[in-house]
């Protein structure tokens, strides 16, 4: 099985599209009283249905190609909520704070910018080269400065409705906001309220559905671009006008087990 990137292989913005989270919750209502009880499980989703009208060309031949090499439901592709608009305060790039040796964090990642008098490699780097990225085993010391590498899962065995990262700014009020998505461990999340860094660069964040399983110490977080795995559930199926000009329909659902 091989999962491939839809927004790099194909590159076409659908025309309308529905996105779902499918809730793994039953009601039971008693038939004498008619009183409601609820029970959620493990297994929510993500489900989408995407349509792309009036294709042609090589918009066309390319999703033509893509929904064939998917084979039905044997391999994945990396989506999207296309109406997706991110409101936090995480910045857009990769490296967020500018840090001098000595104020470095154990078990943080970071990236070499200058090296100064600081021999990075006592630290956990593998050379003293600007762009060499490490995660930090002491604080260090010299005139050296590195930025830090995107956010990550800091510690292994979560489970619940709430992730802890660190990796971010020291400090940033409404870092996520409430509507925010964030991707790691082959999950797609949805921040549920508003969370900030507090002065260590760490953050709670609240998220939905819950985690499927617990993700490992460190796994990268991806909230520029976050994806979900996806299997396309409907036939690769178009119609076809005059002139080459066609309409696609791809209906997926989220991957629990990925």
């Amino acid at each position: 099985m091989t999962t491939y990137n839809f927004a790099t292989e194909v590159g076409v913005t659908p025309t309308t599209q529905t996105w779902e989270l499918v809730t793994n919750t039953k009601m039971f209502q008693s038939p004498l009283t008619n009183a409601v009880q609820t029970q959620t499980r493990k297994g929510s989703y993500w489900k989408t249905t995407a349509t792309f009208n009036n294709l042609q060309g090589a918009d066309r031949a390319k999703m033509q190609a893509f929904l064939a090499k998917l084979d039905g439901q044997v391999h994945r592709m990396y989506f999207t909520d296309y109406g997706y608009n991110r409101s936090g305060n995480a910045p857009s790039g990769d490296s967020v704070t500018s840090l001098t040796a000595g104020s470095l964090v154990i078990g943080i990642t970071y990236k070499i910018t200058f090296v100064g008098t600081t021999d990075f490699t006592a630290i956990g780097a593998s050379s003293n080269t600007v762009g060499v990225v490490f995660q930090a085993t002491g604080a260090g010391t010299g005139t050296g400065t590195v930025v830090t590498v995107g956010i990550q899962v800091k510690g292994a065995s979560q489970t619940g409705s709430s992730l802890i990262a660190d990796g971010a700014d020291l400090t940033n009020t409404d870092y996520f906001k409430a509507g925010d998505y964030i991707a790691f461990n082959n999950e797609f999340h949805i921040v549920t309220a508003d969370c900030s860094t507090d002065g260590l660069g760490e953050i709670t964040i609240p998220i939905a559905p819950p985690l499927r399983k617990s993700p490992d110490d460190n796994d990268p977080i991806n909230f520029v671009t976050p994806l979900a795995v996806m299997i396309v559930m409907s036939t690769a199926s178009w119609d076809t006008r005059p002139g080459r000009v066609s309409n696609f329909t791809i209906e997926a659902i989220e991957d629990v087990l990925a």
